[in-house]
């Protein structure tokens, strides 16, 4: 899928340090620049299995990725982002508890629109039956991830392929396989930004059984295509669905392919300004297996007959599509013997170029900027192993760049997935296999481009070193500080030609970059976070959940909004026995895991907070959630009753509905005005339905009364207003 990519341009201030320096005005370099792959750099722990990594890239060139981690008997879908400055976020747990390891080959996919608004979906085991499969979903606002949401109503068996796609404005559509009384079917559920996701419906026929998985693209106004194979009648065909936005409906499936012989490895792309949208996929041309593809004119909604984009004399193996704003398309396969071919589509499907030849190859990726630049991306073997390797397309000069290697040496690179952005800056995640398989990635980045080495801090100083890129030797060096990571800068110095500089910081966390001026274009470095002093408080945690199941309480939420700058030591569970209070529980949890669970925790009712602590001390509490361990606290008593004299008072009320836990005694509560209690609060015992009094003053009183129990106090009644002479 194509994003149309900008780049970020802010207001340039100096509050760090003395003075106030403008950036150099960037002009056209008098050359193209030159890029290279960046070295790997591992996403994942190497003790961990977590294969399968899944890419999207936003506007600003930042990437969400995902995958599965696989560790101890359990499944766990994760995700982190890579700034565009180059930090990494750490890894983000999804959802939790870990599910347990009964969906085979589980995969995530995930989705961004230009915004920095993203999405990812997986499948999720509830339990080890084969029924007990679940779609999960979890929405990134483009700072952090939100709490993970089921998409079935229920569990369900054979649940695989999910993928999902996101619009302009945050919408999102996923679509996944389904096994519905027997038959395999597309569903799909669509999110209304900032709203929640819809009822699943079968987009498939009723007729057809699912063979392949399903694909799905939107564009920028929300409109929608899911392509997948079945077997529409009991006949093999590719076949395709389309939503509109306007009508918030899904037209009945079509038939794309020729009938047949099964197609299979089903590809979709369609443009953001959803002007044009192919389908590719692998079908028999009765010798051999070729590279089918049909275009969709979204205007008409009519299919063009598919084209054989490969030649025959080889057998397609794997593929892949993309296409750019001006409708051209490019389509990537490698054949049976290993070659890697590339065709690009303009009116026509032209002619076949070789990316790589002479050895096995698999796992084939491409994408397109708006203006028809691709990146390409494979996994190729050299005898021993298999190594990542892409080349750059350019489409001013129609000219393909050699192939290079992307992966080191390190174990098998494969399953690569690539991402690129409009000012030329490609970004690829893949699966390296050693003993565990594990998530590594690189940039395609300017050489010329400074590597900042960690500062090193001493009090208020901070002294920072950088090499310098290779090529033409820089002019100078400007120094760029930002609170968030990528953010406009809050501060900038000149350091002139050296390359290393001390300067005095007041506390606070920093994200900061070095920019190279080479030929009058400014060429940024990675970024590294510069901690000060005892650092920024964190802000409240975020979107607190909590979940009981029998006497084990487990605890979900997301970090802090200012985690970037306030880095979380450990987190703080406080739990009281009414709202606002930490009267039984108030502790660390020891890490910065953003879930705790507590086992054998007893019946009772709680209202649970948490607190992150970083360096600078302890920031302000989440929201607040209420949970129950075993019966739920007492129902509400109906109160009626009021003065029967001067100074006399006689109420009576109903015995607190079941279920709920057994009532311990009741409260009655009294206040001057609504809801409150400050003129009386009397317990009494569990057998008393009424109280009778005399000698009080008179006036206006409001009165309720509670049920206590070993769960808690009950709902209160309703509140009867008494009147005493």
């Amino acid at each position: 899928m194509v994003h149309p990519f900008t780049r970020r341009r802010g207001g340039l201030r100096a509050l760090l340090v003395a003075g106030c320096l403008l950036l150099p005005h960037a002009v056209a370099a008098q050359q193209p620049p030159q890029r290279s792959w960046t070295a790997p750099q591992t996403l994942t722990p190497p003790t961990q299995q977590s294969p399968r990594p899944q890419i999207a890239i936003d506007g600003g060139g930042n990437a969400l990725v995902t995958w599965i981690r696989e560790q101890g008997g359990s499944r766990q879908a994760q995700a982190s982002r890579l700034a565009f400055t180059g930090s990494v976020s750490p890894n983000v747990n999804l959802y939790t508890p870990a599910s347990v390891m009964a969906v085979p080959d589980e995969t995530s996919d995930v989705a961004c629109n230009a915004a920095g608004q993203g999405v990812a979906v997986w499948v999720r085991a509830t339990g080890t039956g084969p029924a007990d499969q679940m779609v999960q979903a979890a929405i990134f606002t483009g700072t952090n991830w939100r709490s993970a949401v089921n998409l079935l109503p229920t569990p369900s068996g054979g649940v695989r392929s999910p993928r999902v796609d996101v619009d302009a404005d945050g919408n999102a559509i996923a679509a996944w396989v389904q096994l519905v009384n027997g038959v395999a079917v597309v569903r799909a559920s669509r999110y209304t930004a900032g709203g929640t996701w819809s009822t699943p419906l079968t987009i498939s026929a009723g007729n057809e059984s699912v063979d392949d998985g399903v694909a799905i693209g939107l564009d920028d106004d929300g409109d929608a295509v899911a392509v997948w194979t079945g077997a529409a009648g009991g006949v093999p065909t590719v076949r395709a669905a389309r939503y509109a936005a306007v009508t918030n409906a899904w037209a009945p499936a079509t038939s794309i392919a020729p009938a047949g012989r099964s197609p299979s490895v089903v590809r979709f792309a369609i443009n953001r300004a959803g002007t044009a949208a192919f389908v590719a996929y692998r079908g028999f041309d009765g010798v051999q297996d070729v590279l089918r593809a049909s275009r969709l004119d979204p205007s008409s909604g009519t299919w063009s007959a598919p084209a054989d984009v490969s030649t025959s004399g080889s057998q397609v193996v794997d593929l892949d599509v993309a296409v750019d704003e001006q409708a051209r398309a490019i389509a990537i396969w490698n054949d049976n013997d290993g070659t890697v071919r590339t065709s690009r589509f303009t009116g026509s499907w032209g002619s076949i170029s070789t990316r790589a030849s002479g050895a096995p190859t698999r796992d084939v990726s491409v994408d397109t900027d708006a203006d028809g630049n691709a990146a390409a991306i494979w996994a190729r073997s050299n005898g021993t192993q298999y190594l990542v390797q892409s080349s750059i397309y350019t489409a001013t000069t129609n000219t393909w760049m050699a192939a290079a290697d992307v992966s080191d040496t390190t174990g098998d690179a494969v399953a690569p997935r690539i991402r690129l952005h409009g000012d030329g800056t490609a970004v690829a995640v893949w699966q390296s296999d050693g003993d565990v398989a594990y998530v590594q990635s690189s940039r395609y980045v300017l050489t010329a481009a400074p590597r900042l080495s960690p500062a090193v801090v001493t009090g208020n100083t901070v002294t920072l070193s950088w090499s310098a890129g290779t090529g033409t030797p820089p002019s100078g060096y400007t120094i760029v500080a930002s609170l968030t990571s990528g953010g406009a800068p809050v501060a900038q110095l000149s350091a002139g030609t050296v390359t290393t500089t001390a300067v005095t910081v007041r506390d606070g966390g920093y994200y900061v970059r070095v920019l190279a001026n080479v030929a009058g274009v400014q060429v940024p470095s990675n970024e590294i976070l510069v901690l000060v002093g005892a650092g920024p408080i964190p802000t409240a945690p975020q979107d607190l959940t909590g979940s009981v199941a029998g006497n084990v309480v487990t605890l979900t939420w997301s970090p802090p909004a200012n985690e970037s700058i306030a880095p979380v030591r450990t987190y703080h569970v406080a739990a009281g026995s009414a709202p606002g209070i930490s009267n039984l529980a108030l502790f660390p949890i020891g890490s910065a895991q953003t879930t705790y669970v507590a086992t054998s925790v007893p019946n009772g009712s709680y209202w649970v907070r948490i607190y992150a602590e970083s360096t600078g001390g302890l920031g302000p509490a989440s929201n607040e959630v209420r949970l129950i361990v075993g019966p739920p606290p007492p129902g509400a008593p109906v109160l009626s009753g009021g003065a029967i004299g001067p100074g006399a008072v006689l109420l009576q009320w109903t015995a607190a509905p079941t279920p709920g836990a057994a009532v311990t005694g009741y409260q009655l509560r009294a206040g001057y005005q609504p809801g409150q209690s400050n003129a009386a609060v009397l317990n009494l015992p569990a057998s008393s339905l009424s109280y009778g009094a005399t000698g009080i003053p008179p006036g206006t009183y409001y009165v309720r009364v509670v049920p206590l129990s070993s769960a808690g106090p009950g709902e209160a009644s309703n509140e009867v207003v008494v009147t005493v002479p």
